[in-house]
Parts: C-alpha cells; sequence; structure tokens
C-alpha cells in the first residue's frame, strides 16, 4: 500500500478525486480516504501534528510500502512542483536526506522546514536555493522510523513567496490539481520498482544480513544500499559479508559496512 500525507484538505482534494479514495473514517482526528492501493492522510499543519498522524499511520498499517508528503510550500516559482532532495529543519539545525534513486520528471530542491511561518521573500542561503513548509522534517524523521529513506518522498508546489494569507484551501486544489497525474505516474513507478529486482532482493539480503551485523536503523540504511549496489553491478556481495562473520556487536559491524564498501569501489 502507499500512504499520501497532507497537511490540508485542499491539499488532499486533487488526489481524492484523481484516485476515486473513499473517506473512512478517521483515527485520532486524522482524517482517511482510501481504495485499495492508497491511503491518505489528512494530518493538519505543523512538525507536532506531521509527525503524530505518520507515526500513528505506520503503526497501524504494516502493509505501507511508500510513504509520500504531497502539499504546498513557500518558494520564488510559484505553481513549481519540486521533488525534495534535502530538508533542513531550522528549529534543530538538523539536515535529512533523501534517498535519489529514481528518474524525476520534477527539479530537485532543498526543502527548509519551521514551525512559523514564512513571512519574508529570501529562498536562497549558502548552499543555494530552497523551498519552505511546516511538516516536511518530521514527516522524513517520523518515516525515515518506520521505511528506508529510498520509501520516503517529498513533492512540494510553491504557492506564494511569503504571503500565507491567499493559501485557501480551493487556490490549493487548484493549484496541485495541475500536477496530480504526474505526481501519481511519478509514485506508481517507484512503486512498482520497489517490487523488482534488485529491490526485492536488496530487502531480503538485507532483513538476513542486518540481524547478523547487529544494525542499527543507520547502518541498516546503509547496508540496503550497498546491497542494492552490489546487486546492480553483479558483485557477491554475500560473500563478501559472510567473509566477516560472525560479529561481536555493532562496531564491528560498522568495521565491516567500512570494509565492504571500499572493496565495492575497488
Amino acid at each position: 500500500m502507499i500512504a499520501i500525507f497532507t497537511a490540508m484538505k485542499g491539499e488532499a482534494a486533487p488526489f481524492i478525486d484523481y484516485l476515486g479514495l473513499k473517506s473512512c473514517g478517521d483515527i485520532s482526528g486524522i482524517k482517511l480516504y482510501s481504495n485499495e492501493r492508497y491511503l491518505l492522510a489528512i494530518t493538519g499543519m505543523g512538525k507536532i501534528n506531521a509527525a503524530c498522524a505518520v507515526t500513528r499511520i505506520l503503526t497501524l498499517y504494516d502493509d505501507i510500502k511508500l510513504a509520500v508528503n504531497i502539499g504546498t510550500c513557500a518558494g520564488e516559482k510559484t505553481g513549481q512542483t519540486y521533488l525534495i532532495n534535502k530538508i533542513t529543519d531550522e528549529d534543530s539545525s538538523k539536515d535529512y536526506y533523501p534517498d535519489m534513486l529514481y528518474k524525476s520528471p520534477f527539479d530537485e530542491i532543498c526543502l527548509h522546514t519551521s514551525d512559523s511561518f514564512k513571512t519574508d521573500t529570501c529562498f536562497e542561503d549558502s548552499f543555494g536555493p530552497f523551498v519552505y513548509d511546516m511538516e516536511g522534517a518530521a514527516f522524513f524523521a517520523a518515516s525515515s522510523s518506520f521505511l528506508s529513506p529510498d520509501k520516503v518522498i517529498l513533492l512540494k508546489t510553491v504557492s506564494d513567496s511569503g504571503d500565507p494569507d491567499i493559501v485557501t484551501a480551493d487556490y490549493c486544489k487548484k493549484l496541485l490539481a495541475v500536477n496530480a497525474a504526474s505526481s501519481i505516474d511519478f509514485i506508481e513507478g517507484i512503486y512498482s520498482l520497489l517490487a523488482e529486482s534488485p529491490y526485492k532482493e536488496a530487502d531480503i539480503l538485507c532483513e538476513e544480513y542486518s540481524t547478523k551485523l547487529k544494525c542499527s536503523e543507520y547502518m541498516r540504511n546503509d547496508l540496503k544500499q550497498l546491497i542494492r549496489f552490489a546487486l546492480s553491478c553483479n558483485k557477491d556481495i554475500k560473500s563478501l559479508i559472510e567473509s566477516h562473520l560472525p560479529v561481536k556487536n555493532k562496531e564491528e559491524g560498522k568495521k565491516v559496512l567500512a570494509d565492504v564498501r571500499q572493496k565495492l569501489v575497488e
């Protein structure tokens, strides 16, 4: 199943219509819409609402394979839809990096997130241009506790350049409806890839070796990327790992991952 999270009903409306989703009640105030393939949740605005909603839904629905945050943001180019390749939480100064493994019809950009509305028109820092919202960082952090980073996607459409008063429900619906079809096509493409080799085989191998290597969640994601790279290059990742087993603890597991990485790039 694919889970779509939006902050507001206006952002959800184009996708409810396009996918033919039906209301299926609410959980702890989170309004839900679904069909056989999709579950859409309206989280409410702000980081706390986003984090709570994502955690609640991904805990209850263990068949979700892909989590997508779709919504509006502040930025320079009104109407432009972006795939987010980096997230900066302005309140904590923490950065997050979604895995950019898929060919996208959308330009990529950094997203800044804060619990406050952005009311100035500065959308560039020392690293380059960015867009701004109030949920993205919390969505990614919460989703990454359940899914690997390649299964967490953020698509943001610029609604304003620091004037939140114009962002009404009807305005959001019309704005996001323009790219609803291309957004769903992109999401479907990712979902299909996840079921194919080497992705499926990598998931199986990762489950096996993450336990043997005493992996933390961060190490597990690193391991999965190494396995995918090895499979795509027809390299024997199993022999590389097996030659280091058994390991006694997480620190030894980290050394194995570093050695495997070095051998893969030789």
